[in-house]
């Protein structure tokens, strides 16, 4: 048998790396939270419009919005596609405080950290008021300030 030095050095380097390295553990991040930068009533209807500011990491698959209020637990609202930076709250409930959190989700469907709490409380819209006598005016009112 002949003594081959580059085969053996083949052979140390590895068997240094079976017992140095992780074995095949592969650390994954969490993605970042996004951050909500507005909340707003809609104009059509009784909801609001929640935006948020994009994490824009890499691995994102997509986000996860959620709503709570005082003495309530924290539902999960909707799960959406990771291009989509809001979204309309079409059950939101009127004249109580809602706090609204979103979180991002990666590929592997692991869910980061929610973005920090947002509260709003949404107040019913007026309902337009018909003249008393079911009239019609004959010409425009002027408004005068």
């Amino acid at each position: 048998m002949s003594f081959c030095p580059r085969s053996d050095l083949l052979l140390l380097v590895f068997y240094i790396c079976l017992t140095s390295c992780d074995q095949g553990v592969i650390e994954v991040s969490l993605p970042l939270p996004p951050i909500i930068e507005q909340i707003e009533p809609l104009t059509e209807t009784d909801g609001l419009l929640i935006r948020w500011r994009s994490n824009r990491s890499l691995d994102l698959d997509s986000y996860r919005i959620y709503r709570t209020s005082a003495g309530r637990e924290q539902i999960l609202l909707a799960k959406i596609g990771q291009n989509q930076t809001r979204w309309e709250d079409e059950t939101a409930p009127l004249e109580v405080e809602s706090i609204y959190r979103v979180a991002s989700v990666n590929i592997d469907q692991q869910q980061g950290r929610l973005s920090e709490p947002v509260a709003y409380t949404l107040i019913r819209k007026p309902a337009p008021v018909a003249p008393k006598d079911q009239t019609k005016l004959e010409h425009h009112p002027t408004f005068r300030w």
